[in-house]
Order: structure tokens, then C-alpha cells, then sequence
């Protein structure tokens, strides 16, 4: 994926690894910081973190695939569980038309 050249993130990046990194003399795993996990994690996943600057119609939240999947925890944290593999698929089936629905502008009933 090429990359837009007003991003400077390597250079950052590195300099941000070079401050977080552990101390000498110390034996085992180190401990590392929520700064250190974010920096790799960043790193690892840059690709996915920087989709939305290249790609349109990449969205820059998840918030439309959280919201959609908000009603089945709500349903199963209510009843327990479906009672069955096709109750399940219909509810989910029901949930995605009307998700549709409302994104397109359409009156649910």
C-alpha cells in the first residue's frame, strides 16, 4: 500500500521504540508499558490503522458493525440463548434487513 508522503510515522516510530525500550542488566520478559503495546500494536497493524486514508470507502470507526451487533448481546443477555440454531439465523436475518433498511432511509415498522 503506497503511503502519502505528509505521514512521518517511521521515523516516530522509532524514536518512540528507543524511549519505551527496558533497562539493562534485567533478566526474563520485561514489563512493558500501555505506550509500548499501543506503539507495536500501531506497528504491526499499520496497514489497517491507515486504510481509511487510502480507501474511500474504508469507514474510520467501527462503530456501524458494533451497532449492528448490539441487539443480538442485548437479546442473548435477556433470554439466556436462542433456542435454536434457526431462531438464531432468523432473528439475525430479521435484524440485518431492518439494518438496511434505516441505512437506506426506509420507515421500519
Amino acid at each position: 500500500m503506497p503511503q502519502p508522503s505528509c505521514i512521518r510515522h517511521d521515523s516516530t516510530a522509532f524514536q518512540l521504540s528507543a524511549f519505551h525500550g527496558g533497562q539493562l542488566g534485567q533478566r526474563g520478559r520485561l514489563k512493558r508499558t500501555k505506550a509500548r503495546n499501543l506503539l507495536e500494536r500501531l506497528r504491526n497493524f499499520e496497514d489497517d490503522v491507515l486504510r481509511f486514508m487510502m480507501v474511500k470507502e474504508a469507514p474510520f470507526t467501527r462503530n456501524q458493525g458494533e451497532r449492528s451487533l448490539r441487539m443480538t448481546k442485548v437479546h442473548q443477555k435477556v433470554s439466556g440463548c436462542f433456542r435454536s440454531m434457526m431462531g438464531a439465523n432468523y432473528f439475525c436475518r430479521i435484524r440485518s434487513y431492518i439494518t438496511i433498511c434505516r441505512k437506506n432511509g426506509g420507515i421500519v415498522y
